[in-house]
């Protein structure tokens, strides 16, 4: 059986690595893939994810990895290492400090690990089932705000590949949540917004149609993070998210207002 602890401080110290690298290197940045119009693939994405999976594979030779570049690497295990190894590559590319390295650890379809590390910032928010949530290795905690016109929530604003249906009922749910909460905020980097409710920075995070533009591996490590730090993690509807499904979206929050904030969501009016 893996020991936690172990393979926390593991992935602590990988992910320094990998955000010192991603820094270090950031000077010869250049595209190497187009995947559709915006979305793009850097020389740097490939080389911090080659670092992670040669790491990986060498603590944790019989572990399956699922990247964001490379793919599914099978091993026939119930461990699962879910990377990004960065997550923010059109920022990162614009010199915008939005982004991040992301990972996370399954067993038998369960979170038990994520880790995520902002190398400007030098962030480091980690955390483990039965564990604890932490940043720069000092515990965290959701705070305990109970109002939600008190509260700040982060959102990811829908795309504009969404069907015309979603897209209007999706700005509808926003402009009720801007007008019942204290600030609304749109925020491109999911991890690191849902970082925030855990350390107790801000009350909510929403994502309402997380199945367009957003992996698992985007998300995976900050659900968990949210959830050991005393939080709440639902789909918009008030349901666990299970086998990795973000089809109805995610509701992440300090647990006190989680309602009210389903409540504002899924108004008809």
């Amino acid at each position: 059986m893996l020991n936690l602890k172990t393979a926390l401080k593991f992935s602590e110290k990988l992910a320094i690595k990998l955000g010192k690298y991603i820094l270090d290197n950031r000077s010869r940045i250049k595209v190497v893939e187009q995947k559709d119009l915006v979305d793009i693939c850097t020389n740097i994405d490939k080389e911090v994810e080659q670092i992670a999976i040669d790491a990986i594979s060498i603590k944790f030779p019989g572990h399956n990895i699922i990247s964001e570049e490379i793919g599914e690497i099978s091993r026939n295990s119930d461990y699962t290492w879910y990377l990004d190894p960065i997550d923010g590559t059109k920022e990162f590319l614009r010199d915008i400090p939005a982004y991040n390295t992301t990972f996370s650890l399954e067993y038998k379809n369960e979170i038990i690990l994520g880790v995520t590390y902002q190398p400007f910032s030098k962030a480091l928010f980690s955390g483990a089932i039965n564990t604890g949530a932490f940043k720069n290795k000092q515990i965290i905690k959701v705070n305990q705000q109970d109002k939600l016109n008190e509260s700040f929530v982060y959102a990811y604003l829908p795309p504009n590949n969404l069907p015309k249906d979603l897209f209007n009922t999706a700005w509808a749910s926003f402009g009720r949540i801007a007008v019942e909460s204290y600030r609304l905020r749109g925020q491109s980097d999911c991890v690191m917004s849902l970082n925030w409710v855990a350390c107790g920075s801000a009350e909510a995070y929403v994502n309402l149609y997380s199945d367009y533009k957003i992996n698992w591996f985007d998300v995976a490590a900050g659900l968990l993070m949210v959830e050991m730090a005393g939080g709440k993690v639902t789909d918009i509807y008030g349901k666990s998210i299970v086998n990795r499904d973000l089809s109805k979206g995610i509701v992440a929050s300090n647990g006190k207002i989680h309602e009210q904030l389903l409540e504002v969501i899924n108004r008809s009016v």
